[in-house]
């Protein structure tokens, strides 16, 4: 899964979209990139961790080499 998280915040339009964290910073600050390579800095609390759907538990599995 390359964006495990989930903008949490009504900020610039991008509640609810899949984000990655690039770097982790002083303050609880975070660096964080969209699907469409939009980055912002926000707090780490704006960010929670995303639900896997099936299928992409079922790749999860096989690349550990369970299932």
């Amino acid at each position: 899964m390359d964006f495990p998280y989930v903008y949490r915040l009504d900020r610039q339009g991008r509640k609810g979209q899949a984000c990655k964290v690039l770097a982790r910073g002083t303050r609880n600050s975070r660096l964080v990139e969209f699907e469409d390579g939009y980055r912002m800095v926000t707090s780490g609390y704006a960010i929670k961790g995303r639900e896997l759907q099936v299928s992409e538990r079922s790749e999860t599995s096989q690349r550990n080499g369970a299932g």
